[in-house]
């Protein structure tokens, strides 16, 4: 038989456990995953806290070649349009999330990092590997190609022209025989 104070402990500690809720540990329900992708396409990084609570802090920080940027959760807005890099925060549910957007990435994008930060929690990384599109070698031999017949188009429209333009038949011909002795006897 157990003890009375044993089974008096067991049943005030069921309760008690009881109305603790379960969720009450801070965990990180959307981490930062490595991306690997053609370059060209747009990329979002997101990282996600649970739960949100009035005294949690967050900061995702990118490195890149735009620099280095933090954004400060919550509230934190980052907008740098001309390298088409976005940063907001937001609370959805019982989630505080931020979000790294490039609109459109390039192969100097390649190798950013980005870190998340919360109190209490281990920093989570993730990376980005841009890979090169098939289609840029295509369109760079179809430029070549096209560059060259352009300049023959050019060229023999410019052949055509001068051949049929007096002034350079006259130019190009030289004098004659004829020219030089009308020449002499001038003189």
């Amino acid at each position: 038989m157990l003890p009375c104070w044993l089974v008096e402990l067991w049943l005030f500690s069921s309760v008690v456990f009881q109305q603790i809720p379960a969720s009450t540990a801070l965990t990180y329900t959307s981490a930062p995953h490595n991306i690997s992708q053609e370059s060209g396409k747009p990329v979002s990084f997101l990282c996600g806290v649970s739960p949100e609570t009035a005294s949690l802090k967050l900061n995702f920080t990118i490195y890149s070649h735009y620099g280095n940027h933090s954004l400060f959760c919550p509230g934190g807005t980052v907008n740098l349009q001309p390298e088409g890099l976005k940063g907001h925060c937001e609370v959805k549910g019982q989630e505080l999330r931020a979000l790294w957007s490039i609109a459109h990435s390039m192969p100097r994008d390649d190798g950013t990092l980005v870190v998340c930060r919360s109190t209490g929690l281990p920093p989570a990384y993730g990376y980005l590997t841009l890979n090169e599109r098939d289609s840029y070698f295509a369109t760079l031999i179809g430029c070549v190609v096209g560059g060259f017949f352009g300049i023959l188009v050019i060229f023999g429209f410019a052949f055509l022209g001068l051949k049929r333009s007096e002034k350079c038949r006259r130019l190009l011909k030289g004098r004659s025989t004829q020219d030089d002795i009308s020449v002499i006897a001038e003189q």
